[in-house]
């Protein structure tokens, strides 16, 4: 059995109502007291499993969350005697907006001749991918996991990475269609925590 947290970045640096996807943001000024409230919600399980392995998206905003918790895990008694392997994969990087990273939505709005809005899961933006292509990207990271997991059912991980990756991953668990992805609510600091258990993957908590 083993254990994956699913862990969203902290708040970035960046107006709100501004797209937003592979630009490479910093975070707020507030990072380490958010930093703080996550491993405060993280610490039950921490308590029980250990961590041994982290992913992370390359992007700074994740970077950043990702080192600071490989640099602290280690003061939980079940992480204290272990090696924790640290890697980064493209393939958790958040949607590619194209064109339309870091434009107000207000203006993507107004100037959107591919009617987007209403058909995000198949359309891409303009020089960028659409989310069907974001979760071609993520379902193979994940199969990949899974294998790995499968392999060595005691090897906990955590996956800090981007709201969409996040609902990619969680509509391939669940099954649901990806244009339902946006009905779950990820937050900043969110962290969703699954159990795999052989091939059977269970989802314990959702935005905790």
């Amino acid at each position: 059995m083993a254990y994956i947290y699913l862990i969203r970045h902290t708040t970035p640096n960046v107006q709100k109502g501004v797209c937003y996807g592979q630009t490479n943001l910093d975070v707020m000024p507030s990072f380490e007291e958010d930093f703080l409230q996550i491993i405060e919600k993280l610490q039950v399980f921490l308590d029980k499993n250990n961590i041994q392995k982290i992913y992370t998206s390359p992007l700074l905003r994740c970077q950043k969350l990702a080192q600071m918790l490989h640099q602290n895990i280690h003061q939980y008694p079940n992480n204290q005697d272990f090696n924790i392997d640290f890697m980064e994969d493209a393939r958790l990087m958040e949607m590619n907006f194209g064109d339309w990273e870091m434009k107000t939505w207000a203006y993507i709005h107004d100037n959107d001749t591919s009617n987007w809005m209403n058909n995000f899961v198949t359309t891409k933006t303009p020089n960028g991918e659409s989310f069907e292509g974001l979760s071609a990207r993520v379902k193979e990271f994940w199969e990949e996991i899974l294998v790995l997991l499968n392999e060595n059912t005691n090897k906990n991980i955590a996956i800090i990475t981007h709201a969409g990756v996040i609902r990619a991953i969680l509509a391939l668990v669940l099954g649901f269609p990806l244009e339902n992805a946006f009905r779950l609510e990820i937050n900043y600091g969110g962290i969703c925590v699954l159990k795999q258990n052989k091939d059977f993957t269970q989802i314990l908590q959702i935005n905790k």
